[in-house]
């Protein structure tokens, strides 16, 4: 009954996943290798080039300086031999070209980088040289004064000897030259080889690293997957599945039930106290006892049944092939987990009760959506009814049925409220005595998407059930805040209903001030109308915000008067400035005689007590009359005017009634 969950994430870039990052990674290591490999083996090819061209060098011009040493003896030689005088002449200047070019070769060979031994040699062949230089001056002093035997005598006995000196030492540094070429052609060869082989280890060395990170990034990015999938389909609270995952598998279990006729069951529990727990220890509290009630009921359901938290303090339960008893025993079950779990806090300790909801899925099911609306009404019906019970989703079931109605008027009053959808509307409420009409009552319509106007009686019960009621109020006050604001020009009151729970609200108070306070409107414009029922019913709460109100000069009417179950007593204890009389009082007022006296007792006592009264539900003028005879000092009902957009120019003031 599983499927995997696809964890494909749309837009995810690719510099975030590890895998890519490893290969990126892996791509600048090897191009960075290459690059400092290449770069090495240049520098090594050029420095050992150097060093094998040096040699190179050294050993050419060591050959040249001892070819032209044997030049130079064999030209000497023909000079001494020469008789005519410009033979000798021209073999003078013949030996004079040839020493130049052995000065320069050895100039060449001594600018070069030479070893300690190249040094020494070097330099012994130039003191030869010296001497052997003016010994060939002198012999050739001596042939041009035509003294050839003694000539002869200097060139045998001393150049002769001094040039195989110069000759044996210039053959002696060829042969290191040779050796020392050939070692650093041989050091070269070997140097190249054991970079490529070191730039070779560098490579696998790389490659390992490489393949080493890209392993580690793949096995991260797999745990990294495997992560998000889980929590793409866990809560992380809990360690159960979520709500979009159990939503998931309902569907598959509607399209298996569908195809293969078969039932399931679904359940949904709702804590009763958790709010209490969440408000009084903390929200950390109230988390831990979401984990440990997990916990106890992964270990009763076992590994069957799908146990989800749905949501805030809602579990869900998918029961698989599942009869109706078989449900009904697991629903006990769980029940029984949360009657013996006793919650211990600190130094505290909570009982808590649950709620569960049970809806069959069959072929007849019809969509993940629908079946989550019947279990949710199913489990309002379960607390309504006593709570730590379950209910049974029934087609057949007036009351799931009347609590659906409710929860479809929530929203689409909720979908009225986000886009713009409220307008007020008012009735007119007229002096008995003269007719004229000082005061009107605000009402509130509601126009839904097919542009039809909503009256109140339609939504207000499920704005009060869902905890709507005072964002509805809110919205009312602001909206004739806005209008008083743009100045009707008029010295009218405007009379606003206010719902038990909006007057027993800090927040609406101080919304309510904070606009009274940074605006110009005259506050004494304002009446709010309470009833006589909800300010009974809390009436410390009640008495502190008509004070603060009051105080700031709005006005307020305590509205229905004669239903709650007390009538004169608190009067006292409230700024009230108007009783409404409840029509009920007076729609036979001319006929029946408790009414009129009933009526009257009201009246006679709120003028006692400095107040005024306000008829409600005037239909006619044979009842104004009346009200006229017993002094009652405004009049509101269809006989006056029937309720009306307080601006019709209002974009939606033109939709028609329902």
């Amino acid at each position: 009954m599983t499927e995997l969950h696809s964890n494909t994430q749309p837009g995810r870039r690719w510099y975030r996943e590890p895998a890519a990052l490893a290969f990126a990674f892996l791509l600048a290591l090897l191009t960075t290798l290459s690059f400092l490999a290449l770069q090495t083996l240049d520098i090594l090819e050029q420095k050992y080039f150097n060093k094998v061209e040096i040699q190179s060098s050294k050993l050419r011009l060591v050959e040249e300086m001892i070819r032209f040493l044997k030049q130079r003896q064999i030209l000497i030689r023909e000079i001494a031999l020469k008789k005519d005088a410009f033979e000798r002449d021209d073999a003078i200047q013949t030996h004079s070209a040839v020493a130049l070019r052995y000065i320069r070769a050895r100039n060449r060979f001594m600018a070069l980088p030479l070893s300690v031994n190249e040094r020494e040699t070097i330099d012994r062949v130039v003191d030869l040289n010296k001497a052997g230089y003016e010994t060939q001056l002198d012999i050739i002093d001596k042939l041009v004064n035509d003294l050839p035997n003694q000539a002869h005598a200097v060139l045998s006995q001393i150049l002769v000897p001094l040039n195989k000196v110069m000759h044996n030492e210039l053959i002696g540094m060829r042969g290191q030259l040779e050796a020392s070429a050939r070692t650093a052609e041989n050091n070269a060869r070997e140097v190249m080889l054991s970079s490529r082989q070191n730039i070779l280890y560098l490579y696998v060395l790389a490659l390992l690293i490489s393949l080493a990170v890209a392993y580690f990034a793949f096995r991260l990015q797999r745990r990294q997957q495997q992560q998000l999938a889980w929590q793409a389909t866990h809560d992380s609270l809990t360690g159960l599945i979520n709500r979009f995952e159990f939503d998931r598998m309902l569907t598959i279990a509607l399209e298996q039930a569908a195809d293969e006729n078969t039932q399931h069951a679904l359940l949904v529990m709702d804590l009763d106290q958790f709010k209490l727990i969440n408000d009084t220890a903390g929200h950390i509290a109230g988390d831990e006892l979401l984990r440990q009630l997990a916990v106890r009921f992964q270990e009763t359901l076992g590994k069957g049944p799908l146990l989800t938290r749905l949501g805030g303090d809602e579990f869900g339960i998918l029961i698989y092939e599942c009869e109706l008893e078989t449900a009904k025993y697991i629903a006990n079950q769980v029940l029984r987990v949360v009657r013996d779990f006793r919650f211990q806090w600190l130094d505290r300790s909570f009982d808590i009760a649950g709620s569960i909801g049970i809806v069959l899925v069959t072929k007849k099911s019809e969509n993940a959506q629908a079946i989550m609306s019947a279990v949710d009404l199913a489990c309002y019906a379960a607390k309504e009814t006593g709570r730590n019970r379950y209910h049974i989703y029934a087609e057949s079931d007036k009351h799931l049925v009347q609590r659906r109605s409710e929860m479809d008027w929530a929203t689409r009053l909720r979908e009225a409220l986000d886009s713009d959808r409220v307008i007020l509307y008012k009735q007119d409420i007229c002096l008995c005595e003269t007719g004229e009409i000082p005061h009107h009552e605000i009402l509130v319509r509601i126009v839904d998407k097919d542009q039809k106007i909503i009256g109140p009686d339609q939504f207000i019960p499920s704005a009060e059930r869902f905890d709507l009621i005072q964002l509805l109020d809110l919205r009312v006050f602001e909206l004739l805040f806005e209008y008083l604001n743009e100045g009707p020009g008029s010295n009218s009151v405007y009379a606003i209903n206010l719902s038990g729970k909006s007057v027993g609200s800090k927040y609406l108070l101080d919304r309510i001030v904070e606009l009274l306070e940074h605006s110009d409107i005259d506050p004494s414009k304002l009446c709010f109308e309470i009833t006589e029922t909800a300010a009974i019913a809390n009436l410390t709460a009640a008495r502190r915000f008509m004070l603060v109100l009051s105080d700031m000069g709005c006005r307020f009417a305590l509205d229905d008067f004669g239903t709650g179950l007390s009538s004169f007593g608190y009067l006292k204890q409230l700024p009230v400035n108007y009783l409404k009389i409840d029509q009920r009082f007076i729609r036979n007022i001319k006929d029946d005689q408790a009414d009129y006296a009933v009526v009257r007792a009201i009246n006679d006592t709120a003028h006692a007590l400095g107040m005024e009264t306000i008829a409600e539900g005037v239909e006619s003028e044979s009842i104004l009359d009346v009200l006229k005879e017993l002094r009652i000092d405004y009049a509101q009902g269809f006989a006056i005017s029937k309720p009306s957009p307080l601006i019709p120019t209002h974009p939606h003031s033109s939709a028609v009634s329902a």
